[in-house]
């Protein structure tokens, strides 16, 4: 192989006591490769990335096999986006929300809404979008999810509903699925969706709503390190660490739950390629 390669996270190439060489894979998987020892040497150096390209064919073949197995590192972006600017606006004046800007700042360019709440000149001009919401804002959402569709524009999400947070799904147009996508079929799935929407609209009413239940510093900071989690998978590989899932964080019993989402039939067919 001509590109530097690694192994994939997690992964390990190594000599056993026995002089027999293996590969050990997530989940205790473990697999006995053959071959000239100092082949594997240099192809565990070069893996494990202490050494420079080369070692001859036979490690070259060892490395296609091991591709094979999906035991190599996923390649960065062909666009090198990850190496471009990247401009970040954050909604929410929260635990959350400041817990999300401290862990991005190392990697963005952070802004604020311009008119305090969002706006679509905020999406026009962002790469990406961050809202870190309390209680569920429907209307605002299918709106804002309407704009990032017209400008491909990535967004993340996060808001609360009874003493749960929900994540997602991170929304890259034309390849995963977005807000209304996840609200339609929550809505079909629901024997009262009715009464759903009765109670997002109550929820963005001007009527007086309980506290948001907000985490301590700990669980808000494994809502944000999940959300930036997504945003930086995204930004290196284009895909979304949970792509098309919705995560559920019980703080209380220390749970995440994943929910597949995927896009409602009239919005399928967006356009790939267009997100930002």
């Amino acid at each position: 192989m001509t590109d530097h390669v690694t192994l994939a996270p997690g992964h390990h190439l190594f000599r056993g006591a026995d002089d027999v060489w293996r590969l050990y894979a997530p989940g205790d998987q473990i697999t006995r490769i053959g071959g000239p020892d100092e082949a594997l040497a240099h192809a565990q150096n070069r893996l494990h990335n202490t050494a420079e390209a080369g070692g001859g064919e036979l490690v070259d073949e060892l490395e296609r096999g091991l591709a094979r197995r999906g035991a190599l590192a996923q390649p960065v972006r062909a666009d090198s986006q990850a190496a471009q600017p990247w401009t970040v606006v954050v909604a929410g004046d929260n635990p959350i929300g400041r817990a999300v800007r401290t862990l991005l700042e190392p990697y963005a360019d952070l802004r604020p809404p311009c008119a305090g709440a969002l706006t679509e000149d905020d999406v026009r001009a962002a790469d990406t979008i961050v809202t870190c919401g309390g209680w569920l804002t429907d209307q605002a959402w299918s709106a804002l999810d309407d704009w990032c569709r017209r400008h491909g524009t990535a967004w993340h999400l996060s808001y609360v509903e009874g003493t749960r947070h929900y994540l997602g799904p991170m929304y890259v147009p034309g390849r995963t699925a977005s807000y209304r996508d996840t609200r339609g079929r929550r809505l079909a799935a629901s024997g009262v969706p009715d009464e759903l929407r009765g109670f997002w609209a109550y929820l963005e009413s001007d009527a007086a709503l309980p506290p948001v239940p907000w985490p301590d510093p700990a669980g808000a900071a494994v809502v944000a390190g999940l959300l930036v989690g997504d945003l930086l998978r995204y930004r290196r590989t284009g895909t979304p660490a949970a792509a098309g899932h919705q995560l559920g964080f019980d703080p209380a019993h220390a749970t995440v739950t994943r929910h597949p989402v995927l896009p409602l039939p009239e919005t399928a067919s967006v356009p790939a390629g267009t997100a930002r």
